[in-house]
Formats: C-alpha cells, structure tokens, sequence
C-alpha cells in the first residue's frame, strides 16, 4: 500500500512541474528532429538552426519533465526509454496540431464546416437547387443544413424577398463560376 502511495506522489508532483512549465512546439519539434538524426549537429543543419540551440531546447524539455531524453556520447545520441515513450508521443501531438491547423483552414476558405440556409418555402426549388448542388460538388466536406420556412420565420424579416432572391443568385452564380442568367 505504501508503495502505490509513492507512486502516486511521484507522479502528482511530475505533472505539476509540467504544468507550471510550458514546452513549447519547437522544443518538440527540435526534440523530435534530434531523435530522428541521431545527432544534434545534423537535427540543427535539418531545422536551419545553430547546434546550441537544439542541446538548450532539448535540456530545457528534460528540465521541465524531469527526465533524460538522450544518452549522450562522442557519436551522437540515444534515446532513453523516457525518450522513446516521449517521442511517441510528440509525434502524436504534432500530428493532432497539424491535423487541426489544415482542418480550420479548410474551414477559413469555406472548404469544410457547416453552412446553415434558411429558405422561404417558395424559393427552395429551381435556380437554388441547382446552385447548392454546385456549391456541394466543389465543397463536398462542407455539410450544408437546410431550414426551410415562410418570410414571418425568419429571424430577420426581409421585406423584398425577390430582390434578395436575384441578389442570392448572382453571388453564387459568380462565387461557383456559372453563367449569369439575365
């Protein structure tokens, strides 16, 4: 039992020195292109930067976590086993930062997300169909959500529904890249 307590301690107190520490992404990624070379002088000629900077960010990792990463030697490095088990890891973490960098830029360019429209019921045929199957064939990941009612449903009233109905058409007719209908 009173080992399990120890343990518990020891581990508490390891993620409190993280906490109060931030490891930034470069760190990982020095870390990580470190691990890859073998070597701290080729991970700096890979990353564009001064060898120093590679050893200092990767100390400053060791430092903040409590653990050696790599054994050193006249050859290059190792990875620990600390260094193994983190390596995984850092890989993953950049992969998920990545993975929703690209996402919420697909997003920024109206590639991907939700797009809710609300049509008055007597417009939600014809030209607009057309439009939205357009619109979905070149923006397949952007899950379009229909909310079809009369003019009084809508949260703001439009008093000339045509006019904005032409409006409607000649935007996405342009933004799509169809021929204006006149």
């Amino acid at each position: 039992m009173k080992k399990i307590e120890i343990i518990q301690n020891i581990n508490m107190g390891s993620a409190m020195n993280i906490g109060k520490d931030q490891i930034d992404i470069r760190h990982i990624r020095y870390f990580i292109s470190a691990a890859n070379s073998g070597s701290f002088r080729k991970a700096a000629v890979a990353l564009g930067v001064q060898e120093s900077s590679v050893s200092r960010r990767i100390r400053d990792i060791e430092d903040q976590i409590g653990a050696s990463l790599f054994v050193r030697h006249s050859g290059g490095i190792n990875l620990t086993m600390a260094g193994q088990r983190f390596l995984h890891r850092a890989r993953h973490a950049l992969d998920h930062i990545r993975d929703g960098a690209a996402e919420v830029a697909a997003i920024g360019r109206a590639e991907g997300g939700y797009l809710k429209v609300g049509l008055f019921s007597s417009l939600s045929s014809g030209f607009l169909s057309a439009l939205f199957r357009a619109y979905d064939a070149r923006h397949g990941s952007v899950h379009i959500d229909f909310v079809e009612g009369e003019a009084h449903q809508c949260p703001s009233p439009i008093s000339d529904r045509y006019r904005l109905c032409h409006w409607a058409e000649r935007f996405w007719r342009v933004r799509l890249g169809l021929p204006l209908v006149v």
